[in-house]
């Protein structure tokens, strides 16, 4: 059980357990610096499905260079059912015992984002949980790599499109920044030698439930590099979007050709949403 209740969701951020210590934490960055390390790099991007190597400022959540490298990959399906799903691209350079890891890392983290749904459920009247069944195929891991520049736009400001978001980061400054009159740092947690998740909700759950929160976030650059596991929760494909609500990101424009999207599906609006911001 998490200890969440209705002030934390209206705040957007809040911290949740990781459930492993600091050392496997440290297992999961180094792995995931080693992403970036291999000079292989494939890529498969198609209608919103992105799996591989995503180049340095190759995404933009806005007309704004955004200072970071990625890697991106999810549930491994050779045998896709949507556009979303598919199979994972690792360099052929990069050692099994790393994809293990991360692919291990992966799985726990779904199953955190649909423990912490289960407790949502209670707060908002609404079996969230039963709504992630199916989601772990199409839900989706970043990792993101930042430059040691000091101030430099790491990501532009936007909300999360999809239910929740678990960031496990490793940063000796803080370079997340949430906005409420006026920009905020949002300090990574180590308690008791137990890594957290910085967590904050999504737009669909924000846009479907008054009680929830997507809040305006970015990530500005530091003295050091910074290194980020970025968890997008996704419900599963075929559900319904949830009422417009054009203060958040998922429906607003972020292309840059005023692209007008008319999915009504979560899966295919999310397809169409990821191709808006390549670069």
């Amino acid at each position: 059980m998490f200890n969440l209740n209705k002030q934390l969701l209206k705040q957007g951020f809040f911290y949740v357990e990781a459930g492993f210590d600091l050392k496997q934490q440290g297992r999961i960055m180094d792995a995931g610096r080693r992403l970036f390390q291999v000079k292989d790099q494939p890529l498969v991007s198609n209608k919103g499905f992105t799996r591989g190597y995503i180049g340095y400022g190759k995404e933009s959540g806005s007309e704004q260079f955004e200072h970071k490298q990625a890697f991106s990959y999810g549930m491994h399906i050779p045998d896709p059912t949507n556009e979303l799903e598919g199979r994972n691209e690792w360099s052929k350079e990069y050692a099994m015992q790393d994809r293990h890891l991360l692919m291990e890392f992966y799985h726990h983290t779904f199953q955190v984002f649909a423990n912490v749904c289960r407790d949502l459920s209670g707060i908002v009247g609404h079996d969230l949980h039963k709504d992630t069944i199916g989601g772990e195929r199409i839900s989706m891991m970043r990792v993101f790599d930042y430059p040691p520049m000091d101030g430099a736009l790491g990501s532009s400001p936007h909300t999360d499109w999809g239910f929740l978001t678990l960031i496990l980061a490793d940063e000796r400054q803080p370079g997340l920044e949430h906005f409420d009159n006026g920009w905020h740092k949002i300090p990574a947690r180590i308690k008791d030698d137990q890594a957290y998740y910085v967590v904050n909700a999504g737009d669909y759950l924000s846009s479907a439930f008054s009680d929830i929160t997507s809040p305006l976030h970015r990530v500005v650059g530091t003295q050091d590099p910074r290194l980020s596991f970025v968890f997008f929760g996704y419900p599963r494909f075929d559900m319904p979007l949830p009422p417009r609500n054009e203060r958040v990101s998922l429906f607003q424009d972020q292309s840059l050709s005023n692209q007008v999207i008319s999915s009504t599906s979560f899966g295919e609006y999310i397809s169409a949403k990821w191709t808006s911001v390549a670069r």
